[in-house]
């Protein structure tokens, strides 16, 4: 609960440090990582915040479907100034076809062309 509030409150560092804390008292919450993710993806650390995903999906396979975390994610494959290769094996390997429709959004809203030209190109990995 200190950590959500902390992170309402955008104190980011110490709702980090509690979330890497509480990581090892707890193992086997996965909400844990899912948020520690979820603030390395704000600080734009990709490699770290894919990491925290990864266990939260391998803790609680429910997180690829979960909307918000993938937002997140498609967040950061919009946000890079290139294609982010982990980022987008991440969406397309690990997530798969919940990522979708949020690369289709991209694609077709996002303000910059090429960025809607590289969600265009990822999504055309997901054809079978």
């Amino acid at each position: 609960d200190k950590a959500r509030t902390d992170i309402t409150a955008r104190r980011t560092e110490p709702a980090l440090a509690m979330l890497l804390r509480a990581r090892k008292k707890y193992p086997q919450n996965g909400e844990i990582p899912y948020l520690a993710g979820t603030l390395y993806f704000d600080k734009m650390w990709w490699s770290d915040g894919l990491k925290m995903f990864r266990e939260a999906l391998k803790i609680d396979p429910h997180y690829a479907t979960d909307g918000d975390m993938i937002k997140v994610v498609v967040k950061g494959f919009a946000t890079t100034p290139t294609y982010n290769a982990d980022i987008a094996r991440f969406l397309r390997d690990e997530i798969g076809s919940p990522a979708e429709a949020y690369l289709d959004e991209v694609a077709n809203t996002h303000e910059n062309a090429s960025v809607r030209k590289r969600a265009v190109d990822e999504l055309k990995k997901y054809q079978p």
